[in-house]
């Protein structure tokens, strides 16, 4: 009878399977050490990012979310420098902060913050870690909007007339509770706006209530056109006419007569304070028979504006009384002459 070869045998194999998996094992263990080694002294590096949105996950056909911090700050922790200066920019960023309230009903209830997307070779921490909501049903309702400016947004002596808001009514979508609670819906100017001309722009919708408070909503559109008709100081003056110019040698004087004798000027209030009478000079050198025409007034002053702007100027000239007696003797003496040549 032949005998079997011990290293064909099944038994070899099993046992020599069985040695190369301690191999590997051991050696899988050991690169896990030798990493984690490395690892602990390797530089770690962090950074902690501001104002990150937080992203709300809700039913939003359903709910209307309000009253809630829109932005945490998130500190990150890495030993990749490269993935953590990644995670600095907001277009190479990989994680967002989310708050879940798909298991959620009404009222105001405290929600976990978390972090999705976030890459494995990075560790974050949020702070806060959680943030208070308010869910409420949804509603929407078609609103006037009405214009608000603040009597020290006009510049000193300005005033102002008409006002046009366009669209003048908007859709608003909130909370049950809220759309209770708005007294109405507003246009303001920027804080820093002062007005001394007239005034238009898009400016966001607001919704306040009774004691001017701003309250959740979101309108369509979300801006609204707001002209503002800007008028500036003005007041009414003596429009005074004054001859220039040398008059014809026959002309004793012209009458200069104005179809207005007052006219309002509208400017800088430094400048119309300065004014209670508006010299007008008017020419009369070669004046010989009456005239009359019409004149604009904005011609003569550049400091402010003058309404109405064109004036009628009619110049009645008067000859002297020598000239008067010379007409009169001719004709006297060509009467003369011709009685005397029909004799």
């Amino acid at each position: 009878m032949k005998k079997k070869n011990f290293f064909n045998s099944k038994i070899f194999y099993l046992l020599f399977s069985l040695f190369l998996a301690v191999i590997l094992f051991v050696n899988a263990n050991l690169m896990k050490i030798q990493n984690n080694g490395l690892e602990k002294t390797a530089e770690q590096y962090d950074t902690t990012l501001n104002d990150i949105p937080v992203q709300i996950k809700v039913d939003d056909k359903k709910y209307y979310v309000s009253d809630y911090d829109t932005e945490v700050n998130v500190h990150l922790s890495s030993y990749n420098r490269l993935r953590l200066k990644a995670e600095e920019e907001d277009v190479s960023r990989s994680f967002k902060v989310v708050a879940d309230l798909t298991k959620m009903t009404e009222g105001t209830k405290e929600v976990p913050l978390h972090i999705e997307g976030l890459n494995n070779s990075v560790e974050a921490k949020i702070k806060p870690q959680k943030i208070s909501v308010t869910i409420d049903k949804k509603v929407t309702k078609e609103l006037d909007v009405q214009p608000n400016i603040k009597e020290e947004q006009i510049s000193e002596g300005f005033s102002y007339g008409n006002i046009e808001i366009e669209p003048k009514k908007v859709a608003i979508t909130t909370g049950e509770k809220i759309l209770k609670e708005i007294d109405h819906l507003t246009v303001e100017l920027p804080e820093k706006t002062v007005l001394d001309h007239d005034y238009t722009n898009y400016l966001p919708v607001k919704a306040v209530n009774v004691q001017a408070q701003q309250l959740s909503v979101q309108s369509a559109p979300k801006e609204v056109k707001l002209s503002v008709k800007v008028y500036k100081p003005s007041k009414q003056v003596e429009l005074s006419p004054e001859s220039q110019g040398e008059l014809a040698k026959n002309i004793e004087h012209v009458d200069i007569s104005l179809n207005v004798n007052q006219v309002r000027i509208s400017g800088l209030k430094s400048e119309i304070d300065k004014i209670n009478i508006l010299r007008l000079p008017i020419k009369v050198s070669d004046i010989t028979e009456k005239k009359s025409y019409t004149l604009n007034l904005n011609k003569f002053y550049t400091s402010y504006s003058v309404e109405p702007q064109t004036v009628t100027v009619t110049l009645t000239p008067h000859f002297k009384s020598e000239t008067i007696e010379s007409s009169k003797s001719s004709s006297s003496s060509l009467s003369d002459s011709s009685q005397s040549s029909s004799s």
